[in-house]
């Protein structure tokens, strides 16, 4: 939350360039209470007024979800509307390509499958982003 003088960026245009980089995962870290939730939102938003359909922003709270075996499946529990499991779901070739803002990683909630749930997790992603057209 503390402005750096020779750090300063503007988040939203930094953001925004980070769809064209599809060798990494974009990450925003701060302490509580920077407003990283509300950037994550109000980003979705712009995403969805600007850059629809070229991306299909979807913004899923992680403290709703519960570790599945793949990311497809822990994100159909916190956000089932969105069928990430079924072939003609969010994720299928059928629908533009998704940006998946997933907000809260410190708030995953512990799984009784996985000891490291946040490491399980976060090889989900990336077996995900080795498999998947919407990476």
């Amino acid at each position: 939350c503390e402005k750096q003088p020779d750090s300063t960026v503007d988040l939203m245009e930094w953001a925004t360039k980070q769809l064209a980089d599809v060798e990494t995962v974009a990450a925003i870290e701060a302490p509580p209470g920077c407003g990283k939730t509300s950037f994550c939102q109000i980003w979705a938003a712009k995403v969805a007024q600007e850059l629809y359909p070229s991306w299909m922003p979807v913004y899923i709270r992680l403290r709703d979800a519960t570790l599945g075996h793949t990311l497809e499946q822990t994100l159909d529990t916190a956000f089932p509307e969105g069928r990430f499991t079924s072939a003609d779901g969010w994720l299928s070739p059928l629908h533009p390509p998704c940006l998946l803002i997933l907000d809260g990683l410190d708030e995953l909630p512990k799984s009784p499958q996985a000891e490291r749930h946040l490491s399980t997790f976060l090889q989900q992603v990336k077996q995900f982003l080795t498999q998947s057209p919407h990476s």
